[in-house]
């Protein structure tokens, strides 16, 4: 046998032991990228929705973190901050049931999406 196919072959074994953590950080980074995309999606169509509602609401844009609530998720996974509780208009919003339903739809329409 020469060199070159026994370096390969070298190379092509101790990376055999390695695959299963190779499929495992390659899954985890399509996973983040399929979440940051469907993140994106909801965002954008939640701020469309509340803007009906109030000219001032601001799309915030999408935030990447490490939460563990979502690690190890099998599927594209978001958390999805709503409202600010602690914003006086916010929480006047977050009282009428119209708005909450608007926020719940507008979940619901991206994810069924």
């Amino acid at each position: 046998m020469n060199t070159q196919a026994t370096r390969e072959n070298a190379l092509a074994e101790s990376s055999l032991h390695d695959l299963p953590d190779l499929i495992k950080k390659i899954t985890c980074n399509e996973k983040i990228a399929e979440s940051k995309l469907l993140a994106l999606d909801i965002q954008n169509t939640l701020s469309q929705r509340l803007q009906l509602v109030s000219r001032r609401e601001t799309n915030r844009g999408v935030k990447q973190a490490p939460f563990v609530v979502l690690t190890g998720a099998n599927m594209p996974a978001v958390l999805s901050a709503i409202s600010f509780v602690s914003n006086a208009s916010d929480e006047t919003l977050l009282l009428e049931s119209s708005q909450r339903k608007r926020v719940v739809e507008g979940l619901y329409r991206r994810i069924a999406a």
